[in-house]
C-alpha cells in the first residue's frame, strides 16, 4: 500500500488529489504484526500506484525464480497478479463478496501501521504540516521512521483517529481501471481464495 508525505519543494511532487499538496509517495509493505518489511520511496505525489509497484523490486521477488508462499493484498490501484489479490471490483456472488469483506479487514493492518508512523512522526500527516526539505530528504526521513517504528517506538492509535487517516488517505489513492484482461492465472486464484473463505465460515 502507498501513502502520502506531504512537503513544500518543487511541483513535480503535486498530488492528483481534491485538494493539490505537494508530496512523495511511498510504497510499503508489512506482516501481519504490522512489522514494516519492505520500503520503497521518493515518487512524486502524483504518481499511481501501480507505477511505484512495477518499479519496485517486488515484482522481480515474487515472479523470480524463489518459490513464495503467499501473497499481498493491494487496493484497487494495484493490478490484479497471482502474488498480489485485489478486491473484487463489481463483487456479484456471495463469495467474491465475502472476499471483499476480509480483504478489508486484513488490509486494516497496513492502514494501522501508517496510522501508527503519521501519530508517531506528525512531520510524515498532513495535520503535521509539511516538510521544507528535497523529496529525497523526506524519502530518507520517511524509511528511518519506519525503522524507528519497527525497533519498538510504536503507540497505541485510537480508532476515531485512524478512521479519519483512512478517509483523508483515500481522497489521495486512484483506482486502476477496470481490466477484463487480468492475466487468468490471477483471476483464478482470487475466485479460489474468495471460494476457500466462504466455505470455511
Amino acid at each position: 500500500m502507498c501513502s502520502y508525505v506531504p512537503h513544500q519543494k518543487t511541483h513535480l511532487y503535486t498530488s492528483t488529489a481534491r485538494e493539490p499538496i505537494q508530496s512523495t509517495y511511498q510504497q510499503v509493505i508489512c506482516d501481519a504484526y504490522s512489522k514494516i518489511t519492505h520500503v520503497f520511496a521518493n515518487y512524486p505525489g502524483s504518481s499511481h500506484d501501480s507505477l511505484i509497484l512495477a518499479n519496485s523490486a517486488i515484482p522481480a521477488i515474487f515472479e523470480g525464480t524463489l518459490s513464495l508462499d503467499g501473497w499481498l493484498l493491494g487496493e484497487n490501484g494495484y493490478p490484479l497478479k497471482t502474488w498480489l489479490m485485489t478486491p473484487f471490483f463489481m463483487p456479484a456472488t456471495m463469495s467474491e463478496m465475502q472476499f471483499n469483506r476480509k480483504h478489508t479487514q486484513t488490509r486494516c493492518v497496513i492502514e494501522r501501521t501508517f496510522g501508527i508512523l503519521k501519530m508517531r512522526f506528525r512531520c510524515l500527516d498532513r495535520s503535521g504540516g509539511t516538510l521544507q526539505y528535497s523529496p529525497q530528504k523526506v524519502a530518507a526521513f520517511f524509511v528511518a521512521c519506519c525503522v524507528s517504528i519497527n525497533q519498538g517506538c510504536v503507540v497505541d492509535i485510537d480508532e476515531e483517529i485512524l478512521e479519519d487517516l483512512r478517509r483523508r488517505d483515500g481522497e489521495l489513492h486512484v483506482p486502476m481501471p477496470l481490466n477484463p484482461n487480468a492475466p487468468a492465472a490471477a483471476r483464478e486464484r482470487r475466485a479460489y481464495l474468495a471460494e476457500e473463505l466462504l466455505h470455511r465460515l
